[in-house]
């Protein structure tokens, strides 16, 4: 009844903040999804992690003002400064599967390998130091899947009262970093989504009602600009990335619809919120006929193979879920395991159902 009355009031009086006294639910359930996926794997030995950037360094590897075309120098550069991150980033989401499809013997020593590793990005206060344009974009994407895995173990009671404030003390400055590095630099493409998601997750992660208001109006803003054939204008502009920056958007968008969803805010129903839902629908016929989208684009390189990556495509399981569109059941089934090192790891082990493909 309570997430009726906040979804009824956040609907009419958007402008109002939800209340602080509200308890914010995680977008997860852990213990429905271990009783569905658990019992098929064992545990490998805890990985070390080494040292992670309380700077974070990056480049610019467009070379003009789409940002469509690649430097491959300069993008290799990129991935060379980005890969203990991307590193501790595939680890993290890779054991977040573990902790739900594992043996119940294994779990413990899975979660306590995660919750050690989030013990090094608070220990070197990872990402806070970041303070240019370059930096503190890519932190808005980095910050995703340590936040995705806190509320993981939070939620399965992994995590000791102690190792919890110094993790909480490190979202906090976390936040506080991404909030002025958003007043800083503005961002109205897919940066600000990313943005938004972590700005949802960390809401959760700290029951503040407020950061979840933030990014509610993000998505909000985007819903509204999505034009008539369903795309973000911003993304649609990005020459042969057209399609994958759009991918992008909607995924980390359904993170803010699940964690919306979640305290009984709905983000994806007409008349108000059904921009997102339309370009959900776009973007599902365009996974299933690259070539619908050739009338949208400025060149067919848009609709190569690499473009349509399984990292973009766990919002999916958000469309399904609220639609039970059958079509995009079937790609679910079809690509699956919709892994994404960005946001988590495999989106059907996190919010899916096994019997739905079988």
């Amino acid at each position: 009844m309570l997430k009726l009355i906040i979804s009824i009031f956040i609907y009419f009086c958007p402008a109002i903040a939800i209340s602080d006294e509200v308890v914010l639910v995680s977008l997860f359930s852990v213990q429905n999804q271990i009783s569905k996926f658990g019992g098929g794997k064992t545990f490998n030995q805890c990985r070390n992690l080494p040292s992670l950037p309380h700077k974070v360094e990056s480049v610019s590897y467009y070379t003009d003002k789409k940002s469509s075309v690649v430097d491959l120098t300069l993008h290799a550069r990129f991935l060379e400064l980005r890969k203990v991150i991307s590193d501790a980033q595939n680890y993290l989401a890779t054991q977040n599967i573990h902790l739900i499809t594992s043996t119940s013997s294994s779990r413990s020593s899975i979660a306590e390998c995660s919750v050690k590793h989030l013990l090094q990005f608070a220990k070197d206060d990872a990402f806070t130091g970041s303070d240019d344009i370059r930096g503190g974009g890519a932190i808005r994407l980095m910050s995703v899947t340590p936040l995705m895995t806190y509320l993981l173990l939070r939620d399965a009671g992994s995590i000791e009262p102690e190792q919890d404030i110094l993790i909480r003390s490190w979202i906090t400055r976390l936040v506080d970093r991404l909030l002025w590095l958003e007043n800083k630099y503005k961002y109205d493409n897919n940066i600000e989504d990313w943005t938004g998601a972590a700005f949802a997750l960390s809401a959760v992660a700290l029951n503040r009602p407020q950061l979840l208001e933030h990014a509610i109006q993000i998505a909000r803003k985007k819903s509204q600009m999505v034009n008539a054939d369903g795309f973000l204008p911003a993304e649609l502009d990005r020459g042969q990335m057209a399609v994958v920056y759009n991918l992008s958007a909607l995924q980390a968008l359904s993170i803010i619809i699940s964690v919306a969803q979640a305290n009984g805010i709905d983000l994806l129903s007409p008349p108000s919120h059904d921009g997102l839902f339309r370009m959900m629908q776009r973007m599902l016929r365009i996974i299933e006929d690259p070539e619908s989208f050739l009338p949208f684009a400025t060149t067919p390189e848009a609709i190569s193979s690499v473009h349509f990556d399984r990292q973009n495509m766990g919002w999916l399981l958000t469309y399904f879920l609220k639609s039970k569109d059958l079509r995009a059941l079937k790609i679910i089934c079809d690509k699956k395991p919709l892994y994404s090192w960005r946001t988590g790891g495999d989106w059907f082990v996190l919010f899916g159902n096994p019997n739905a493909c079988s």
